[in-house]
């Protein structure tokens, strides 16, 4: 057996390998007596059981690290797998869905005059010495349930001291259960829905969240979702389903070059989907989840980042109405309404437009539900500077190379639209120099305009070409629209310690529905009711950190 295959076999499975053992510095000298002692788990809450849906080669194979199945009824052990001239032992599991380590004391810990230890490894370049391994691994007995016991709270290799203290801030924070999660997403659109999928990702391994399920929307529905599974595969969350969405539009939908293309999108035609978590009906999905729920008897929270066409659909009937009214505890959105009493979409909301009259049927049906609305005002402020992008496509995940080279490309499209005659959501070659570049902060617009209206700079500078990559040099701002909302879904405990809420500015919202980037209204400016300097370092910070960790919790990248 090849240690180092076996390892990338279990990786590719989305499975978190972590060693331990009390000889540890014999490990590091190739000692051929040490003791080592192997716990496989799962991604999605550290659970220490495998679905039994593999091929039965496979799944033969993968008995020898982890319990296979449905643990009901068994108890757990410590196998012996033979590997090289080394001991190894890999823990199955029981219907206890914890780590039992009575029978391999002697084995495993040392005893320091009473005080037993022993070492942990999962890819840092120390083994780190601990009383047990759940000080190492959280562990979850089922979605929205987690381990208040769990003391573990890892940071990822790779992030400045002012980064670490975001997760030292965050691991104080009393989350209590972790909500079940539901993503609506229009992926591949914009460089902000995967960045949304990170952040989510990363508080989905922190405890914070248990993403159960993501929707694709917008034509092509299916290519997106492809897109998407790929992409949470790569990040570790093979058990995390998506199902395919609808067009999402009242009009057709452009496809642009920079979409889809990723070094790890598969051909369309010759994709072949796992039924367990490739839905091709988003609908059966959601019925899945949210029926789910209902039976656990408990909520859980959805996030919507795209048209509302899907929400609006699913709750026109009245048996999925009830269903989502019993099942939904919470809403976060990207988008705008006036939230006085019942939720009314507003206009100039980009989600909303896609598809006014689903916008206008699926608002007050919240009437009821708790939601929070983060509208293009909070993403305005929230100004992360573009070199975040580079920082991504250092961590060499195939996802921060995909943001990096989708940020110029996309910021190029985006550019030369706005200066058509057709410019979407209303962002006109003036809007996009003022908000979506900083060419007006180096030259600042002075009286006279071009022939369509657009400021000229006092300077004398020209208006970048729109058909040219003119605008390249001043693409230096990161707009994560999506971003703000998928961080939320965290919860207000971690929302307040991480200080990026402007509470005060809040004081005055009192209803259930919350507006946070509140616009212009009569004589009172916009407020973005978040500390924009903040937030924006808050979300860069888990950008880096979530691909890190899933660059380093890569089973072969340890051994190499």
């Amino acid at each position: 057996m090849n240690l180092k295959e076996e390892f990338t076999f279990l990786h590719n499975l989305g499975l978190n390998v972590t060693l331990f053992g009390k000889d540890h510095k014999k490990c590091h000298r190739g000692s051929g007596d040490r003791n080592v002692f192997v716990v496989i788990s799962r991604s999605d809450g550290d659970k220490l059981h495998y679905r039994n849906t593999l091929p039965e080669e496979d799944r033969n194979r993968l008995k020898n690290w982890i319990r296979c199945g449905d643990p009901t009824g068994l108890t757990a052990e410590w196998r012996e797998v033979h590997v090289g001239h080394s001991k190894w032992k890999a823990y199955l599991a029981g219907e206890s869905q914890e780590i039992d380590c009575s029978g391999v004391m002697d084995e495993m810990f040392v005893d320091d005059g009473g005080n037993k230890y022993t070492y942990a490894y999962t890819g840092e370049p120390k083994w780190i010495k601990i009383t047990h391994p759940e000080d190492q691994i959280r562990l979850s007995e089922h979605p929205g349930k987690l381990n208040n016991e769990a003391k573990a709270f890892s940071i990822p290799s790779g992030l400045t001291t002012a980064e670490e203290e975001v997760y030292n801030q965050a691991g104080k924070a009393n989350y209590g259960k972790a909500p079940g999660v539901v993503v609506i997403t229009d992926l591949a659109k914009d460089y902000d829905d995967l960045a949304a999928m990170v952040v989510l990702k990363e508080l989905h391994r922190l405890g914070f969240v248990h993403l159960e399920a993501f929707i694709a929307n917008l034509e092509p529905s299916r290519k997106r979702a492809i897109y998407g599974r790929v992409n949470l595969d790569s990040l570790g969350l093979q058990d995390v389903p998506i199902g395919v969405g609808t067009k999402a539009s009242t009009k057709k939908h452009e496809e642009y070059g920079y979409e889809f293309d990723s070094s790890i999108m598969p051909d369309e035609k010759t994709f072949q989907p796992n039924k367990d978590n490739f839905f091709e009906d988003g609908f059966e999905l959601l019925d899945l989840v949210f029926n789910r729920a209902i039976k656990e008897d408990r909520k859980v929270h959805l996030l919507l980042i795209s048209s509302l066409t899907d929400i609006a659909e699913y709750t026109d009937t009245e048996d999925r109405l009830k269903t989502f009214q019993k099942a939904v505890g919470r809403v976060y959105m990207q988008g705008g309404y006036s939230a006085g009493g019942i939720p009314t979409p507003r206009d100039d909301a980009a989600n909303n437009t896609f598809d006014m009259p689903a916008a206008e049927r699926f608002h007050p049906r919240l009437e009821n539900i708790p939601s929070d609305v983060y509208t293009k005002v909070a993403a305005y402020a929230t100004n992360i500077p573009a070199s975040i992008f580079n920082d991504l496509g250092d961590t060499k995940h195939a996802i921060g190379k995909d943001l990096q080279n989708r940020y110029q490309r996309q910021g190029i499209q985006f550019y030369k639209t706005a200066c058509g005659p057709k410019p979407v959501n209303g962002i006109t070659q003036e809007k996009f120099l003022h908000n979506l570049s900083s060419f007006y902060e180096k030259h600042p617009p002075g009286k006279q305009t071009s022939e369509k209206g657009t400021p000229l700079p006092e300077d004398g500078t020209p208006l970048p070409d729109p058909n040219t990559d003119e605008i390249i040099p001043y693409l230096t701002k990161g707009l994560m629209y999506d971003a703000l909302p998928a961080l939320a879904s965290g919860g207000d405990n971690l929302f307040d310690i991480l200080g990026v809420l402007d509470t005060e500015s809040m004081a005055n919202q009192t209803s259930i529905h919350k507006v946070i980037g509140t616009p212009k209204q009569d004589d009172l400016p916009a407020n973005p009711n978040i500390h924009s300097e903040r937030m924006a370092f808050v979300i860069s910070t888990i950008l880096k950190g979530g691909l890190y960790d899933s660059v380093q919790n890569s089973s072969g990248l340890q051994l190499e």
